[in-house]
C-alpha cells in the first residue's frame, strides 16, 4: 500500500504559525484551513550618510592651506613690487617730472588702499579708518577680529613682513641716489618721500589697531574672569 505524502498546504494548515495582525501571540491554524506566509521582504540597505557610513577607507586630513586668502597675499604683495618697478623704469628711461610723479603715486594709492582696507582685514584681522566730525575733529577709528577667529601665522608674517620691508627698500633707494649724485633734480626725490609717508601711515594705523585690540582682548579676560571668581565666592558663601 503507497503512503500518501501530505502536500505542503496540509502541511503549513497543521503546523506553520502565524502572527495575529491584532495582538501580539501567535494562533494556530486549524486543520481545515489553508493558508499561505508572506514573508515580508527584507528591508531596503540603509542609505550611506556621513553618520552611519562605515569608514572602509581612511579619511585623510586636509593639509592645512599656508595662505587662507591667497587672492589678498597676492595683491598685498604685487602693488608693493608695482611701485617700486615703476619707479626705476621710469627714472631708468630719464622720464620727465610730471609722468614720473603720476604713474609712481598712482600705484602707490592703490597699494596703499588695498593694504588699508583689504589685505589688512582679510590678512591679520584689522582695520583703521579717520572720520571728520561736523565739527572739525578728526577721530580714528580701530577695527579688529582678533578673538573672533584664528589668524594665520603665515598670512600675518607676510603682511607686517611686506611693509616693513617695502618701507626698507624705499629708504635704501632714497640713501643711494642722494649718496650717487643721481638725482637729476630735487623734484623726483619727492616720490620717494611719497612712498613713506604712504607706508609709515599704514604701518602707523595698523600698529596702533594692533595695539588698541589686545587692550580690548585683555580688558574683556579680565572682566570674564573677575565675573567667575565673583560667582564662585557667593555660591561657597551661599553653600554655608
Amino acid at each position: 500500500e503507497k503512503k500518501r505524502i501530505p502536500s505542503d498546504s496540509s502541511i503549513r494548515s497543521v503546523s506553520l504559525m502565524f502572527y495575529s495582525d491584532q495582538g501580539n501571540d501567535y494562533a494556530p491554524i486549524s486543520d481545515g484551513e489553508e493558508s499561505e506566509i508572506n514573508i515580508p521582504p527584507p528591508p531596503p540597505p540603509p542609505i550611506p550618510t556621513d553618520d552611519n557610513e562605515p569608514d572602509l577607507i581612511p579619511k585623510k586630513d586636509p593639509k592645512p592651506c599656508i595662505f587662507p586668502h591667497p587672492l589678498a597675499c597676492f595683491f598685498n604683495f604685487i602693488f608693493k613690487v608695482a611701485s617700486f618697478i615703476t619707479y626705476l623704469v621710469l627714472v631708468f628711461f630719464s622720464v620727465s617730472f610730471v609722468p614720473l610723479f603720476v604713474s609712481s603715486v598712482m600705484v602707490l594709492a592703490f597699494d596703499f588702499w588695498t593694504t588699508k582696507n583689504v589685505c589688512g582685514r582679510l590678512m591679520v584681522g584689522l582695520r583703521w579708518w579717520n572720520e571728520v566730525r561736523p565739527d572739525g575733529e578728526t577721530k580714528w577709528i580701530y577695527e579688529s577680529l582678533e578673538g573672533q577667529r584664528n589668524i594665520n601665522q603665515m598670512e600675518s608674517l607676510f603682511f607686517w613682513g611686506g611693509m616693513i620691508l617695502n618701507i626698507i627698500l624705499w629708504i635704501i633707494v632714497g640713501i643711494l641716489r642722494l649718496i650717487l649724485h643721481t638725482l637729476d633734480s630735487w623734484d623726483e626725490f619727492i616720490v620717494i618721500v611719497v612712498a613713506l609717508v604712504l607706508n609709515f601711515i599704514n604701518v602707523y594705523g595698523f600698529v596702533i589697531c594692533a595695539r588698541e585690540a589686545r587692550k580690548r582682548i585683555k580688558t574683556a579676560a579680565t572682566a570674564a574672569a573677575t565675573d567667575v571668581a565673583y560667582k564662585q565666592a557667593v555660591q561657597y558663601y551661599m553653600q554655608k
